[in-house]
């Protein structure tokens, strides 16, 4: 959506509904029992693109080509409880990181680890222990930064965590215009269209070390998907020009406060997962 006529890209996906790390490798995507058409292009006649079954056909053979980006992303829970990010740390390097070295080895590779962001409502989802909205934040972003630290370690040269989580707390800490409110959906805790859109700028800065494009309306017209049919009220609204510009801005403030910061030796705060909100209100 975002890429320009400048860069030429080709993308396949191995996407699970509340999946985590783990259960996306052992259970695929299982969009071959979902359709009964076979898989193939649909414009001609080959019935449904249903993407690489398994995170193992994503990247085994290693592809080849001038630059590669493996974007991960865990259940949003699972990196936040000692046991379940011990899980998914066990599965990356056990699993991900020798087929990720192979690819590496045939073209330049980044993995860019997806920071998802903590739920509108407290306790929500069996969420209670995570505690409010800026504990299960920083969860959150231990859990990434663990991930992170388990790829270099494992040989993973290039590594980038995409700052959602960071992004969104931003803005629930500064209320900037309520758009904090308006960057999830019905449910509390998968994104809004507002919420879409600040996620794209932050990945979009990821994949290209460029500040994102401003925002066209009619972008939204090629989505294959966008809300559930029987969602109340519909549809959820679209940003405005002046609120995408302010969720573009928010982006790439944070995006620059985060890489700035991994460039730095951790502190002391930031190694026992404490320096929460002031952390972020003093960087910002």
């Amino acid at each position: 959506m975002l890429i320009d006529s400048n860069y030429d890209v080709q993308q396949d996906s191995c996407l699970r509904g509340g999946s985590t790390i783990t259960t996306l490798w052992e259970k695929g995507n299982g969009m071959g029992n979902k359709f009964s058409a076979p898989p193939g292009d649909p414009s001609r006649g080959g019935g449904c693109d249903i993407g690489a079954p398994t995170p193992a056909a994503l990247l085994d053979p290693p592809k080849g080509g001038d630059e590669n980006f493996i974007l991960l992303q865990d259940h949003t829970q699972h990196p936040t409880r000692p046991s379940t990010r011990r899980e998914s740390l066990e599965t990356i390097r056990s699993r991900y990181i020798p087929l990720l070295l192979q690819q590496q080895s045939r073209a330049p590779t980044t993995v860019l680890l997806l920071q998802t962001f903590a739920y509108r409502v407290p306790g929500l989802k069996g969420s209670e222990d995570l505690g409010d909205f800026h504990a299960f934040t920083e969860r959150l972003v231990g859990g990434y930064d663990a991930y992170a630290d388990a790829l270099r370690e494992g040989g993973i040269r290039r590594v980038r965590i995409v700052p959602m989580g960071r992004a969104v707390q931003w803005l629930y800490a500064h209320r900037r215009n309520d758009l904090w409110e308006s960057l999830y959906s019905w449910d509390d805790f998968h994104p809004s269209p507002h919420g879409t859109w600040l996620q794209a700028c932050l990945i979009y800065m990821a994949l290209t070390g460029d500040v994102p494009p401003r925002y066209n309306p009619m972008w939204w017209d090629n989505c294959r998907y966008m809300q559930p049919p029987d969602q109340t009220p519909l549809p959820l609204p679209l940003p405005t020009i002046q609120e995408a510009e302010e969720l573009r801005q928010v982006a790439i403030l944070v995006h620059d406060i985060e890489g700035a910061k991994s460039a730095l030796p951790p502190t002391e705060d930031s190694r026992d997962g404490n320096s929460a909100e002031d952390g972020v209100k003093s960087s910002l």
